[in-house]
């Protein structure tokens, strides 16, 4: 699998089929059994996440990691850090040139958390913003970053649809910046919207690649994720056990 500077590439798949696994294969969280992670020619599996990072691939993950007793805008401020020159006795002791950079961290984390429609609620306490408002908090810490590359493990999930949208257009203009972005979702309708290219994976193995629209059209992704049975053995559009919503066919 390939990732390219500016494109939108969404990961889609059953449960268990590896779509997370990838994300921590590239981030360097998960070591490479075989085969190599490269970014431009240069191999940078086996080196570690803060390898990685350092590298500008950044990820989110499935369930936010944040501070939770800390704002949001401290959580985003933790990336913008990264990005500003700073040497820890300027910072520790306040002097100008430290309290430069921390005027210049803020600025960035309240842009970051702008470009995602939550500057009025920079100063909310981190672990009493619902859920969906946490997940867009570790988006926009990734963009305080300033990447070459975004992994985004499930980022609509939790979501209302506004939001959605949002993040949907977010996401594009990202790519728009040259950015490259990772989105592994099961929101297949948010995937079409946005995605410029899908791999669809399967027990492990990458079963279908093309544009939204080839996946749609493709009869093996039918007969494995739109179709009358899904792996498991479970129709497709019935309920699940103990809940009032439909089993997603990607899901």
């Amino acid at each position: 699998m390939q990732l390219a500077s500016g494109e939108v590439h969404a990961v889609v798949g059953s449960n268990g089929s590896g779509k997370t696994t990838v994300i921590n294969l590239l981030s360097g969280f998960y070591r490479l059994h075989g085969g190599s992670v490269r970014l431009d020619g240069t191999v940078i599996s086996g080196r570690g996440p803060r390898f990685v990072a350092a590298r500008g691939v950044v990820r989110t993950f499935q369930t936010p990691k944040l501070v939770t007793e800390e704002s949001l805008l401290f959580n985003v401020m933790i990336a913008a850090d990264r990005t500003i020159r700073c040497r820890d006795t300027t910072a520790v002791f306040r002097l100008p040139r430290g309290r430069r950079a921390e005027r210049a961290a803020q600025e960035a984390a309240t842009a970051a958390l702008g470009a995602l429609g939550l500057d009025q609620r920079r100063h909310e306490i981190a672990g009493e913003a619902p859920h969906g408002v946490q997940r867009l908090v570790e988006v926009a810490r990734t963009l305080a970053l300033q990447p070459r590359f975004i992994l985004l493990d499930e980022p609509a999930a939790g979501l209302s649809e506004p939001e959605a949208k949002a993040l949907g257009r977010l996401l594009k203009s990202i790519a728009g910046q040259g950015i490259g972005i990772l989105l592994v979702e099961h929101n297949l309708e948010f995937v079409r919207d946005v995605a410029d290219t899908v791999t669809m994976m399967h027990e492990g193995t990458v079963v279908a690649k093309g544009t939204p629209q080839q996946m749609d059209s493709n009869p093996l992704v039918s007969k494995l994720f739109i179709g009358d049975v899904t792996s498991e053995g479970v129709a497709a559009g019935s309920q699940a056990p103990g809940s009032d919503e439909p089993y997603s066919a990607a899901a």
